[in-house]
C-alpha cells in the first residue's frame, strides 16, 4: 500500500512506487552515515575549506575539553585543546595539551578556559576567506566554544571566543553568540550540528557544531595546513552519566531521574512528529521513569531530568531517541532522531505536542456528530466515516474502503489495484482525524483522514519500513 518514513509516525503504498522506492532507497543508502546505536561517542562532519592534513587532539579517556589557546593573526593560525580530568565533586582538574590544528603564525593568545564546574559543550567558527579573496569559505578567522555545567542537565554556561586581527568581532561577535544560544541545553535537540548554511542571513561560511544534550566535548578534528582550512566536534557522554553507569543507577540510556517539583509528563498528548500526527499516552511513575506508546510505537527508558524527558521510541525494526521539554505543565517541544541515521546534520526532526482535552469516548461520538471535531479545508461540518467509500490512491487509481466504528475503534475492509486489504486500530484524534493501521498481502502500513466537506476525505498513507508517502482519498 504505502511508503514508510524512517521516522516516527510515517505512512504510503507499495504497487504505485515501484521505482521510486528502489531509487529513494539507493539514495538514503548513499546519504546517511549508519553508526550502532550502541556508539557512545559523537563525531561530527568538517565543515570550511578543504585542502590541509587532517589531525585528531582529544583528550584521555575520562577527560574532557576545558579550554583552547593558540595562535592568531590576519586568520586564527593555531587552536590548541587543552582537557583535563573531572574531579568527584564535579569541577575539573589541571588542564594539559591534547594536540592542535594549524601552525606557528600569527602571535599567541593566552588560555580561554571554561569556569571549574563546566567543560565545553559546543563551537562555533568563520571560515571567513581564502587567501585570494574569492569570497570562497577559506581559512579559520574566529572561533569560540559553548561552556556547559558538567553536572546533569549540563546548562549552558559561559562563551568563549577569539577573533583574528581582520575580523575584530564588531559584526560577527552577534551571530557567534547566536549560535552559543543554539546550544542543547536551551533546545535539548539530539544529535544536533548542521552548518548555519552559506545562504542564509548570517555572515557567509559560519559554522555551528554542539554536542548532543547529554554529551560534552572530548576534542576536535582539524585540517591545517600553515592555517586552519576546517574543524569537527567531537563529543561523548557527560562524567555524571558515566559514573551513574558504572554504578548501576542509571537508566538503560544512561540518565539518571531528577525531575523538577510538579513535572509529570502522565496522560494523553496530541503531537506532530514531523508532519505527522500521532497521540502518545505517557506514564511516569514516582522516581521519574516514564514509558508510553503510540499508535505503532512504543516509548521506553524514558527518564526525567529537571523539566526535560529523554527516551527511546520503537516501531517494529527502527528506534531512536527523543528528547520532550514540557512546558506550563501542557506543551511538549521535543526533538527525535532515528538510530539508523545519526549523523547529526542530517538527522534532527521536530516532535511537539499538546495535552488531550479530557473527553469521554461518549463525548467525542456526540461531538463528532454535531461537527464540532474535524473541520477543515472550507469549514464544512465534519460527518461519520462509517459506511462505503469511493477512493482514489496517489490521484489515478480507484477502489473502495468500509469503515465501521465509533471515536475509539475503527475497523473496515479496502480494494486497490485489485488488492484487498483489511483497516485496524483506528481512532478519531482530538482534531477529529480518522488514523488508522492497514495491512494487505505481503505489505501494512499507517494511513490519516480528515473531512474537507460532507461526504468527502483527504487522506496520507504510508509504507512500513520505506520513506516515500501517498495520497488516499475518498468520497460517496
Amino acid at each position: 500500500m504505502v511508503a514508510r518514513a524512517a521516522e516516527p509516525g510515517g505512512c504510503t503504498m507499495a504497487r504505485l512506487i515501484g521505482v521510486v522506492v528502489s531509487a529513494a532507497i539507493a539514495l538514503l543508502s548513499l546519504t546517511f552515515t549508519a553508526l550502532s546505536p550502541a556508539a557512545a561517542e559523537t563525531d561530527f562532519p568538517y565543515w570550511g575549506s578543504y585542502g590541509g592534513t587532517t589531525h585528531i587532539a582529544r583528550c584521555q579517556p575520562g577527560q574532557y575539553m576545558v579550554s583552547f589557546r593558540g595562535r592568531s593573526g590576519d586568520l586564527i593560525d593555531q587552536i590548541e585543546v587543552l582537557c583535563a580530568p573531572i574531579n568527584n565533586d564535579l569541577t575539573y582538574g589541571t588542564s594539559t595539551p591534547a594536540g592542535h590544528g594549524g601552525a606557528n603564525g600569527g602571535v599567541t593568545f593566552q588560555p580561554m578556559g571554561c569556569l571549574a564546574s563546566e567543560a565545553v559543550g559546543g563551537i562555533a567558527w568563520m571560515a571567513g576567506r581564502d587567501e585570494n579573496d574569492s569570497g570562497m569559505p577559506g581559512y579559520v578567522d574566529m572561533f569560540g566554544a559553548t561552556c556547559r555545567g558538567l553536572a546533569p542537565p549540563h546548562s549552558r554556561g559561559k562563551f568563549l571566543e577569539q577573533y583574528s586581527n581582520d575580523d575584530p568581532g564588531a559584526f560577527a561577535n552577534s551571530w557567534m553568540r547566536q549560535q552559543h544560544e543554539l546550544d542543547p541545553p536551551g533546545y535539548n535537540y539530539d544529535y544536533v550540528g548542521k552548518p548555519a548554511n552559506d545562504t542564509d542571513a548570517n555572515p557567509a561560511h559560519g559554522y555551528g557544531q554542539q554536542c548532543p544534550a547529554d554529551e560534552l566535548s572530548v576534542g576536535l578534528r582539524f585540517s591545517s595546513g600553515a592555517f586552519i582550512n576546517s574543524i569537527a566536534l567531537i563529543c561523548d557522554t557527560g562524567p555524571a552519566e558515566l559514573a551513574a553507569r558504572a554504578a548501576g543507577t542509571a537508566g538503560s540510556l544512561g540518565d539518571v531521574p531528577k525531575p523538577d517539583a510538579g513535572i509529570n509528563f502522565s496522560g494523553k498528548w496530541d503531537t506532530n512528529a514531523n508532519g505527522q500526527k500521532l497521540t502518545v499516552t505517557l506514564t511516569q511513575d514516582a522516581k521519574g521513569y516514564v514509558t508510553g506508546t503510540y499508535p505503532g510505537g512504543k516509548i521506553t527508558d524514558g527518564v526525567v531530568i529537571g523539566s526535560q524527558l529523554r527516551a527511546k521510541w520503537t516501531e517494529g525494526a527502527r528506534s531512536g531517541r527523543l528528547r520532550f521539554n514540557i512546558l506550563n505543565g501542557k506543551t511538549l517541544k521535543g526533538r527525535y532522531n532515528n538510530d539508523a541515521t545519526k549523523q547529526a546534520s542530517l538527522n534532527d526532526k521536530p516532535w511537539n505536542g499538546v495535552r488531550a482535552p479530557a473527553i469521554s469516548v461518549a463525548a467525542a461520538e456526540s461531538a463528532l456528530a454535531a461537527g464540532a471535531l474535524g473541520t477543515s479545508g472550507g469549514g464544512a461540518a465534519a460527518a461519520s466515516f462509517v459506511g462505503s467509500w469511493q477512493t482514489t490512491i496517489n490521484g489515478s487509481s480507484p477502489g473502495t474502503m468500509t469503515l465501521s466504528g465509533s471515536a475509539s475503534s475503527w475497523t473496515g475492509s479496502y480494494t486497490a489495484l485489485g488488492i484487498s486489504g483489511h483497516v485496524a486500530s483506528g481512532y478519531i484524534s482530538g482534531d477529529g482525524h480518522l488514523h488508522i493501521v492497514w495491512s494487505q498481502p505481503g505489505a501494512t502500513g499507517k494511513a490519516e483522514f480528515h473531512f474537507t466537506a460532507t461526504n468527502q476525505f483527504k487522506g496520507s498513507f504510508t509504507i512500513d519500513g520505506n520513506p516515500v508517502p501517498g495520497s488516499w482519498d475518498g468520497h460517496r
